[in-house]
């Protein structure tokens, strides 16, 4: 016969067992703290379905209006650039209705004409006070519950024309840490290297209208974790790395890149055309051992994802660049679920040929 206490010990053994076989598969400390016995995941349900839309052709205008207006108390928006009529024009009728709105933007494009409707109103439009590099977030949180986060910037370029992605996440846990940014560094004035770097638990968010586990880890850059999370889940490639980034400059990621293809990992990826022979890229050289793509938009191709072992998806906004890691304001999303990342695949597929 099992003893209570025993039944008890064995119980709390294979909590820490799950719990630290989660931790791993971000490559997280899973030392266990035995005094405390915290353990940094947190288990949420959501009964909404993860969505992922890729601009332009899954209309990111109008999902990103349909996933605004669902506020009913407050909207929190960060976003590098802001140029949208419609959009604007929304944030002032919920306004109107009650709901609190704030938005932060970098300085440079605080004059954007699709900023009229807001300019004309209560609201005020803040920004980060012209810092050296940039406040390059994109993200929204509404309701505290519902994130909106990806590549995208409500621009004519970003939601028409341009390559982007855009992720919707019904989750309270998430949206608490998004908020955190917002609330306790960017409406604090505290921006780039003056911003406090926050300890994000790992999510377990199980999505019951469709049965599917996202296992989310995010990171605010400019933080050394943006680019050590970034390489440790490249490096648990054992088959496969599919990736789109605007720029690709950051050398450990480039080398890692070329050290998983010369170890029989299939390595692909698309690159903007513009941007192929940017100072301090090893893209030519990266070329030669593994296919690189330029992207066939005649506009641009904006998206920052890698795909690893139809797996994990790494995106957000966070370019692989020196700036991207170590420099600008950023948001970095790691999500584990095969569904999600067969998407992502889709999308590079219909990048590359």
């Amino acid at each position: 016969m099992v003893k209570k206490g025993e039944l008890n010990l064995t119980f709390g053994t294979i909590l820490i067992l799950i719990s630290t076989f989660i931790l791993s598969l971000f490559g997280a400390d899973t030392t266990q703290n035995t005094e405390t016995n915290t353990i940094q995941i947190i288990d949420e349900t959501s009964n909404r379905n993860l969505e992922i839309y890729f601009c332009p052709r899954d209309n990111c205008s109008t999902q990103l209006i349909n996933t605004l207006n669902k506020a009913t108390k407050q909207i929190n928006c960060a976003f590098q650039e802001f140029d949208n009529f419609n959009t604007s024009s929304l944030l002032v009728e919920k306004s109107k209705q009650g709901v609190e709105i704030n938005l932060i933007i970098e300085d440079k494009y605080k004059d954007e004409e699709g900023l009229e409707p807001l300019r004309n109103s209560k609201i005020e439009i803040k920004t980060d006070n012209k810092n050296s590099k940039l406040m390059h977030h994109k993200f929204c949180v509404i309701d505290n519950e519902i994130v909106l986060t990806g590549s995208t910037n409500p621009t004519p370029n970003g939601l028409y024309k341009n390559n982007n992605n855009m992720l919707v996440i019904y989750s309270k846990t998430l949206a608490s840490f998004y908020n955190k940014e917002f609330n306790e560094n960017l409406l604090q004035n505290k921006f780039q290297k003056k911003k406090t770097n926050f300890d994000f638990p790992i999510i377990n968010l199980t999505t019951l209208t469709d049965n599917q586990t996202y296992i989310i880890n995010i990171e605010m850059c400019p933080s050394e974790q943006c680019l050590s999370k970034t390489l440790n889940i490249l490096n648990k490639a054992e088959r496969e790395i599919l990736f789109a980034n605007f720029v690709l400059t950051q050398n450990d990621i480039e080398q890692l890149l070329l050290d998983k293809a010369n170890a029989n990992v299939i390595v692909m990826g698309v690159v903007e055309n513009r941007l192929k022979n940017v100072k301090g890229t090893m893209i030519q050289e990266l070329n030669e051992t593994f296919p690189i793509s330029i992207d066939k938009n005649k506009n641009t191709m904006h998206h920052k994802f890698f795909i690893v072992d139809e797996e994990y998806v790494i995106t957000g906004s966070m370019n692989p660049s020196a700036s991207g890691v170590s420099g600008n304001d950023e948001n970095l999303i790691i999500i584990r679920n095969k569904e999600l990342a067969k998407q992502f695949k889709e999308e590079f597929n219909l990048l590359n040929y």
